[in-house]
């Protein structure tokens, strides 16, 4: 169309159309432009709940971590209250050999040669670490 040659009223009327149609694209893309935000909103709040869930999930983990020093400690002095505890291994053979002259039952004497067994198998074990 030229529009050289269009009266006022045509003239009107193609730009009325043209108009309209304008409106239409810009109402499609208000449109589109809210479902965009309206995802993006949805996408971020996913993210929040994931970081807040593996929060939740993993914190009893990174409690455990932060307890580990005092546990260790823990453990290092329950060893030390062992290898105290357990006798040396020579007190327990004089025992031994004072039960064999002082004339013990058999049975008193296995049960002590047993304990040296464990004292000698604990003082091999305590004295590695």
């Amino acid at each position: 169309m030229d529009a050289k040659h269009l009266n006022n009223q045509e003239k009107l009327d193609h730009m009325f159309e043209m108009v309209v149609e304008l409106n239409e694209e810009m109402h499609h893309l208000k449109k589109k432009e809210a479902v965009t935000a309206a995802f993006r909103y949805f996408y971020m709040a996913v993210i929040v709940m994931a970081l807040g869930g593996a929060y939740y999930f993993l914190m009893p983990f990174f409690n455990t971590l932060k307890k580990a020093p005092e546990l260790i400690d823990a453990g290092m002095n329950s060893l030390d209250q062992l290898k105290q505890a357990v006798p040396h291994p020579g007190t327990v053979e004089n025992v031994i050999n004072d039960l064999k002259k002082t004339g013990a039952s058999q049975e008193t004497l296995l049960q002590a040669q047993k304990l040296l067994e464990q004292a000698k198998a604990l003082q091999a074990s305590t004295s590695s670490h």
